[in-house]
């Protein structure tokens, strides 16, 4: 059994990649909503070329949307995210994500961008409901996180990946974290829809996303300036 095991690991390590590697899913005019724990972030791939991915982040305070007339983060991104906390145009080479110049509360996602996912094994995936007695075998289906896309639930499996952050002044220094990907295109399978600690007790997920076809307020020609 052991030599199984030692199997698996050694192929995860051998299919080892950066995050980024995934951006080739990406879809134009793409965005997702993330819930990071204290706030809300948007981004959007506005432009994609076969050199740049042109990224436009948005940050607000989780508690905002309470204070306005908009149904949900989808509504405020479209009309010009008023009262945001910071707006940011990045362009990114394709194929280096260390060396961008990005405002201190988005460093985050280049941190995240170049963290080598390694495959976890559904030996090792997490099951949902309550574990069995002891003794007894564990027959419980593998947990996926929910997936939403335009404010609504879709049923996909999911691909789960193991990161290790690393040891810095975040609130997730030094932490090990799993990631979720849809299987599916929902709408795509380039970002994590869920993220969670080791033992769960710090998540980062995506509430929301939809792709464009003639967004409101995405010009390429217009960058959007801190």
């Amino acid at each position: 059994m052991k030599y199984i095991f030692f199997f698996l690991f050694l192929c995860s390590s051998l299919s080892a990649d950066p995050l980024h590697h995934r951006f080739a899913a990406l879809k134009e005019k793409e965005v997702i909503v993330l819930d990071c724990h204290r706030s809300i972030w948007i981004i959007c791939a506005t432009k994609i070329s076969p050199t740049q991915i042109h990224f436009q982040l948005l940050s607000a305070t989780k508690d905002m949307l309470d204070r306005t007339a908009y149904e949900d983060w989808i509504s405020w991104y479209e009309d010009g995210a008023p009262s945001s906390q910071s707006k940011e145009e990045l362009i990114a080479p394709n194929n280096s994500y260390t060396d961008l110049e990005i405002l201190p509360k988005a460093r985050w996602l280049t941190t995240l961008w170049n963290l080598t996912l390694t495959p976890l094994s559904l030996f090792t995936r997490k099951r949902a409901g309550p574990k069995p007695h002891k003794g007894e075998h564990d027959f419980r289906p593998i947990w996926h996180p929910p997936i939403i896309v335009q404010g609504k639930r879709v049923e996909t499996k999911s691909d789960a990946f193991f990161v290790q952050w690393p040891k810095d002044s975040s609130d997730l220094s030094g932490h090990k974290l799993i990631l979720y990907f849809p299987e599916s295109e929902l709408p795509s399978q380039a970002f994590p829809y869920w993220i969670e600690s080791e033992h769960g007790a710090y998540h980062i997920r995506v509430i929301d996303s939809k792709i464009y076809d003639t967004p409101k307020n995405l010009s390429n020609n217009d960058p959007i300036h801190p």
